[in-house]
């Protein structure tokens, strides 16, 4: 699986279509100044952000399944996008549609499909 991660300055461009899967939340760093990235197909990783308040957009693509991809090489990428957070930051969320299957949650309706 492959994660870059990015730091800004201030709010990048919005790009939700060259990704699957979009999300941005608050984040604040602690004097740590790190961020840990976990998952069952990477190793742990620190990576070095400075301390303070953050808007993280987490966007995914390349996806073969909700949950268990079958794979511990499925070939999924991310990314990780940091920026101030007294920047503008509210952007609207993006599932990927599986085929066959579609989102598991639908926040207009508060169901799967």
């Amino acid at each position: 699986m492959e994660v870059a991660v990015q730091l800004w300055s201030g709010e990048p461009l919005a790009d939700s279509d060259d990704w699957e899967q979009v999300s941005v939340e608050r984040l604040r760093v602690d004097t740590s100044s790190t961020v840990r990235l976990t998952s069952p197909t990477l190793p742990s990783t620190t990576c070095a952000v400075p301390q303070g308040e953050y808007w993280v957009e987490v966007s995914g693509r390349g996806f073969t399944n909700y949950g268990w991809p079958g794979s511990t090489e499925p070939g999924d990428r991310w990314r990780l996008r940091f920026w101030p957070g007294e920047a503008q930051g509210s952007r609207p969320s993006k599932l990927w549609s599986m085929p066959g299957y579609g989102t598991p949650w639908d926040e207009h309706t508060g169901s799967g499909h």
